[in-house]
């Protein structure tokens, strides 16, 4: 089984993904506290409107209108931070998924393939197997001459000494042992291990949510800066027209 390319594009990717989660932290951070910031600005104007008069008119006119956009300001702002916090985990969970896989995949050694014995092969074609699939030399026993039912008993003998020369090469019976272990460890059920492994339609799922949280995490950061512009010039524009 001869994956190189495979190999060398799950190991690269998941160099660039690691790196790429960084700056993607990085700018969920810097927006963060950009919205922080704002955030405690409204708060502190509507603090301040609800707990002293002003004497000047133009303030106490617009009062009703800081107030709301302070307000909007600050439930976008927290609205914000709530997706982004959802979206940085969503990735987290996506990106740590796909890189335990392609490093699990990358630093997979060569694995011979497992031949499948069926009915139609005979004591002397299990002897040839044994031969080239493990060099073990079985001395010959004259199959030729056994009747049917000696053959056939012996046929099962060659087939459950090859089955335990074999067992070391099963994939499927290695991943099953892992996967019991792995729940095991952490008090996961059977069927809770086969939802979460491999399971196309939830990795597909993880994806499209978390475009979709990406998406609202975005548009909230530029409505939260937007209104928050929109207020103070719509402010500012009351002030120099009453001056």
């Amino acid at each position: 089984m001869n994956n190189s390319l495979l190999k060398h594009l799950y190991s690269v990717t998941s160099k660039i993904l690691l790196t790429q989660t960084d700056r993607i932290n990085e700018n969920f951070e810097k927006a963060d506290k950009i919205v922080i910031w704002i955030v405690g600005f409204s708060i502190g104007i509507f603090v301040l409107l609800i707990s002293q008069k002003s004497d000047n008119l133009i303030i106490n006119e617009l009062t009703f209108e800081i107030s709301v956009f302070s307000l909007t300001v600050v439930i976008l702002g927290l609205t914000f931070r709530i997706f982004s916090f959802f979206t940085q985990m969503r990735y987290s969970a996506i990106v740590t998924s796909f890189i335990s896989f392609a490093e699990g995949f990358s630093y997979t050694p060569e694995i011979p393939n497992v031949r499948e014995i069926t009915e139609k092969d005979s004591a002397e074609d299990i002897i040839g197997y044994l031969k080239s699939d493990f060099d073990e030399v079985v001395k010959d026993k004259n199959v030729s001459q056994m009747d049917a039912e000696n053959k056939k008993v012996y046929r099962g003998l060659l087939l459950n000494y090859y089955l335990i020369l074999n067992e070391p090469r099963d994939v499927e019976k290695q991943l099953v042992n892992f996967k019991n272990n792995f729940a095991n460890h952490f008090g996961f059920s059977k069927a809770y291990m086969d939802k979460r492994i491999n399971n196309e339609n939830r990795i597909k799922r993880n994806g499209i949510i978390f475009r979709i949280m990406l998406y609202i995490s975005m548009v909230l950061f530029f409505l939260t800066i937007a209104t928050f512009i929109f207020g103070v010039g719509t402010i500012l524009n009351q002030f120099i027209c009453q001056v």
